[in-house]
């Protein structure tokens, strides 16, 4: 059938029964066929290529030199406001998930666990670096 005109056509049939469904099942989505995971899959791709895409133009006009100065301090400005408004939107998804809730102490546990690895072998590897580095610098000035 045509789009526009009347009942929508299979594909967004079942787009719409998927995006019912995943709001149903869970965040992450309980696939219960593959046309499901195959929608699924398009509808990141799509998102990831409208996330490149935003940023590219983005570059692109940056690179251009067309953006004036007090344009770029406003933008600053924006770009602050819009991480908050992003950490809180953040924050109420979190509060809400129930499930994130009730495992946040092993979560916590977890990231403190690996950020005292990854301090710990970044100081390391950059400790043992610099000795055996060090040892071809020994005439010149540091």
């Amino acid at each position: 059938m045509k789009r526009g005109y009347g009942e929508p056509d299979k594909i967004h049939e079942l787009y719409r029964d998927f995006l019912k469904e995943m709001s149903e099942d869970s965040q992450f989505g309980v696939f219960k066929n593959k046309k499901q995971k195959i929608i699924r899959r398009d509808v990141m791709l799509f998102r990831m290529a409208c996330y490149l895409f935003m940023m590219g133009s983005g570059i692109a006009l940056g690179r251009s030199g067309k953006v004036s100065k007090r344009l770029m301090e406003r933008l600053d400005k924006f770009q602050l406001l819009c991480l908050l408004f992003l950490l809180f939107v953040m924050g109420i998804n979190v509060g809400t998930n129930q499930e994130i809730m009730d495992s946040f102490s092993n979560i916590g546990k977890e990231s403190a666990l690996f950020a005292l690895f990854t301090i710990g072998f970044s100081v390391l590897f950059v400790f043992l670096f610099n000795k055996i580095y060090g040892k071809f610098q020994k005439g010149k000035v540091r």
